[in-house]
C-alpha cells in the first residue's frame, strides 16, 4: 500500500480530486499480497466523516478470517467514494477532518492532556470521524463547541479547547497558530515549530487513474469474487485446485495450470492436464514456478523452440536454459511467454502458471481471491503444532547446556569485578560504575537460569520509589556505554507519589534497557532521549504507572509501525527483529501494556503501562 506524508501546513489546492486519489489508495490496499491491516483500518476510519462504512467495521472482527473482509470493505469504500454526488465538497470535508485529527494527535501530547482510548474516541467524534453516538456528554460538547470563538474557550475543559484548536488549525492553517498558542498557553515560536513538524497521510497523487479505470478494477474484483464462490465447498486441496483450473480461465480468458507448494520443498502440478502429478524442486530448481515460489513475486520468461531463456526473465540466479517441464507447460498453455503467479503471502502456498499478457490489476485480483480459498488448506499451523513438543524438548536440552557453559565465565568475571572494587575503595565514581557492572552480571546470571526454569526472577519492587531508582540505574548504565558518542542528551523526569506496582522485577529492567538502547541506536547523529515516569489510569479505569521512552530519531516507517512487536520484524534494517517482540512479551507477563507512536523525521515514543497493587 502506497503511503505519502506531507506537511500539515503544505499546499491546500482546493481543486485536488481527493476522493478519486483516496479510492485508488483503497483499491491498491485491497489488492496488496500482504494486507497492511493498520493502514487499512486508518483508511476505513477516515471516510467515516462521509458516512461511508458506518454500519460495518471490519477492523473489529477477530484476526482469523478478517483479512478478506477488510479487503472487501476497502473495495466497497472505494466504490462509495466514486458515487458521491459532490466529490469536490466531500473531498474538502475529508481532507479537513484528516488534517484536524493529525493536529489533535500532536496536541494530545501537551502537558495535562489525556491520551487514553476514551479521550481519543471523544476527539474522533468531535472532528467528525465517528458517525455513531458520542461516547459521552463531553465528546458531544467537544463537537458542539469546536467552531466557537477561541477567546470564549479560555476556561473550557482542556479536551474542548484541544478539539477547537485542532479544527481551527486545520481550517485556517498558519493564520491560526498565534490564537491557538494563546488559547493553550503555549510559547508561540516553540509551539509553531512543533506543529510544523506534524505530517499527514495523503493518497499518492502519482497514481492518478481515471474514474473509469477505477470502476473497471472494482467490477473485476467483484466478478471474480462471485465466480470463485463454489470453492467454499471444496473439501480438500485437490478439489480446490481443480476448481481454480476450471473457474479462473472462464474469467481470465486463458488456461491456467495450478501447482501446490508441498511440505518437502517441492511443487506438485494439479488439475486435468496430462502433466498432473509432476513434481518440481523449489530450491535448486530451474523452473519459473520455483522462482515465483522462492521470491514471492510474479516471474515471467520467454520460451523459444531451442529452450533458451530470453533476457526478459524476471528473477535472480536463473539458468540461461529453460527446463523441459517449463517448455512442456508453455506448450500446454499455447504461449511463448510463461507467467508464474505466486498465491499466498508472505510465504506462497501455490503457484498458477498462465500465458503472459494478463494485466497487473487482473493478476492482483486473481492472487487475492485465490489466496482467500486456498489458504484454508495450507496446513502450516497444524504441522507446527505437531512438532512443537519435540522442538521444545530439543530447545530445552540445548539451552541447559549453553547456560552451564556461559555461567562459568560469568562467575570468573564477577570475582574479578569484586577484587577491582576492593582495590578502588574510596573512589566514589568508580565504585558506582563497579556496582552497576556487578548488578548487570548478577542479572545476566539470573536471566540465564530462568531460561531453564531453574530459577524465576523474583526481585519484586515493593515500594513506588523503586521504579524511579530502576530507571535511574538503567540510564546510568546507558550513559556509561555511550563512550565518545557526541550529541546525545538524556533527560529523566521521575514520578511523584507513585503507587506500588502489582508486579515488577528484572523483566522491567530488561524492558527499559531494550527501549533505551533502541532509542540511542535511532539517533546515530545525536538527539534527545527522554524518559518520563508518572501515575496513569488506563481506559478500563485501572490505576498504574506509565513509563514513556522517547527519542528524536528518524522515526519508524508507517508500513512497519503496526508490526513492530511481531517476532522477525526489525525497525533497524538488520538483525532478526526479536528485541521489541521480547519487550512486548515481558510487559504482558507483568500484566501491562505497551504501545508506540512514531512519525518519520519526528522521532518515536514507547509507552509502557503497568498496573498498581
Amino acid at each position: 500500500m502506497h503511503v505519502m506524508d506531507t506537511s500539515i501546513f503544505g499546499s491546500r489546492d482546493e481543486a485536488t480530486p481527493w476522493l478519486r486519489y483516496l479510492a485508488a489508495a483503497m483499491l491498491d490496499g485491497a489488492l496488496q499480497p500482504v494486507l497492511n491491516v493498520p493502514h487499512a483500518e486508518a483508511l476505513l476510519k477516515s471516510v467515516a466523516v462521509l458516512g461511508i462504512g458506518a454500519s460495518s467495521e471490519p477492523w473489529q472482527l477477530p484476526e482469523i478470517g478478517r483479512g478478506f473482509t477488510m479487503r472487501a470493505a476497502l473495495v466497497a469504500a472505494a466504490e462509495a467514494l466514486l458515487e458521491r454526488s459532490d466529490p469536490a465538497a466531500d473531498g474538502r470535508q475529508w481532507r479537513l477532518s484528516v488534517l484536524a485529527l493529525a493536529l489533535a494527535d500532536e496536541l494530545m501530547t501537551l502537558p495535562g492532556a489525556d491520551r487514553s482510548d476514551l479521550s481519543m474516541a471523544r476527539m474522533r467524534y468531535a472532528l467528525g470521524l465517528m458517525t455513531s453516538e458520542p461516547p459521552d456528554r463531553l465528546a458531544a460538547e467537544m463537537g458542539q463547541y469546536r467552531d466557537e470563538a477561541l477567546e470564549l474557550l479560555t476556561d473550557a475543559h482542556l479536551l474542548v479547547r484541544l478539539a477547537a484548536a485542532a479544527w481551527r488549525l486545520a481550517s485556517d492553517g498558519e493564520e491560526a497558530l498565534g490564537p491557538v498558542a494563546t488559547l493553550l498557553e503555549q510559547d508561540e515560536p516553540v509551539f509553531s515549530a512543533r506543529l510544523r513538524r506534524v505530517t499527514v497521510w495523503e493518497p499518492p497523487k502519482a497514481n492518478d487513474r481515471s474514474e473509469a479505470a477505477l470502476r473497471h478494477s472494482i467490477a473485476r474484483f467483484r466478478s471474480l469474487e462471485a465466480v470463485l464462490l463454489p470453492m467454499a465447498e471444496a473439501p480438500n486441496v485437490a478439489a480446490a485446485l481443480a476448481l481454480v483450473e476450471q473457474l479462473i480461465p472462464r474469467w481470465l480468458g486463458q488456461t491456467v495450470l495450478p501447482l501446490w507448494v508441498d511440505d518437502d520443498d517441492r511443487l506438485t502440478l494439479h488439475g486435468a492436464s496430462d502433466l498432473a502429478g509432476q513434481r518440481l524442486r523449489i530450491h535448486g530448481g530451474r523452473s519459473a514456478a520455483a522462482n515465483a515460489a522462492i521470491l514471492g513475486e510474479v516471474t515471467v520468461q520467454r520460451v523459444n523452440g531451442s529452450g533458451v531463456r530470453s533476457a526478459e526473465l524476471l528473477g535472480p540466479d536463473a539458468s540461461s536454459v529453460v527446463s523441459v517441464l517449463d517448455r512442456q507447460c508453455a506448450e500446454r498453455l499455447g504461449t511463448e511467454a510463461l507467467l508464474a503467479l505466486p498465491v499466498g503471502a508472505p510465504e506462497p502456498i501455490a503457484v498458477l502458471l498462465m500465458g503472459a499478457g494478463v494485466t497487473p490489476d487482473d493478476l492482483a485480483v486473481v492472487r487475492v481471491h485465490s489466496a482467500r480459498w486456498l489458504t484454508r488448506f495450507a496446513g502450516f499451523e497444524r504441522q507446527l503444532q505437531d512438532s512443537a513438543a519435540e522442538q521444545r524438548a530439543r530447545y530445552t536440552r540445548r539451552m541447559r547446556e549453553a547456560v552451564h557453559e556461559i555461567s562459568n565465565p560469568l562467575s570468573v568475571i564477577q570475582n574479578y569485578v569484586h577484587l577491582l572494587g576492593i582495590r578502588t575503595d574510596g573512589d566514589a565514581p568508580v565504585q558506582e560504575q563497579i556496582r552497576l557492572i556487578s548488578d548487570e552480571l548478577r542479572r545476566a546470571a539470573s536471566l540465564l537460569r530462568s531460561l531453564t526454569d531453574e530459577e524465576r526472577a523474583d526481585r519484586a519492587i515493593g515500594e513506588a520509589g523503586d521504579v524511579n531508582a530502576l530507571v535511574s540505574d538503567v540510564l546510568a548504565l546507558i550513559k556509561s556505554s555511550l563512550g565518545p558518542t557526541p550529541g546525545i542528551e538524556i533527560r529523566f523526569t521521575p514520578g511523584i507519589d507513585l503507587p506500588a506496582l502489582a508486579a515488577a522485577d528484572q523483566r522491567l529492567h530488561q524492558v527499559l534497557l531494550n527501549l533505551t538502547r533502541n532509542a540511542l541506536e535511532a539517533m546515530s547523529d545525536g538527539g534527545i532521549l527522554d524518559v518520563v515516569v508518572d501515575q496513569s489510569i488506563n481506559d478500563r479505569g485501572q490505576c498504574g504507572i506509565e513509563i514513556r521512552v522517547s527519542d528524536t530519531g528518524e522515526g519508524i516507517a508507517p508500513t512497519l509501525l503496526g508490526h513492530i512487536f511481531e517476532s522477525g520484524v526489525s525497525v533497524k534494517g538488520e538483525g532478526r527483529g526479536l528485541g521489541l517482540a521480547i519487550t512486548s512479551r515481558l510487559v504482558q507477563e507483568l500484566g501491562g501494556e505497551i504501545s508506540c507512536r512514531s512519525r518519520l523525521g519526528a522521532g518515536t515514543s514507547f509507552l509502557v503501562w503497568l498496573p498498581a497493587v
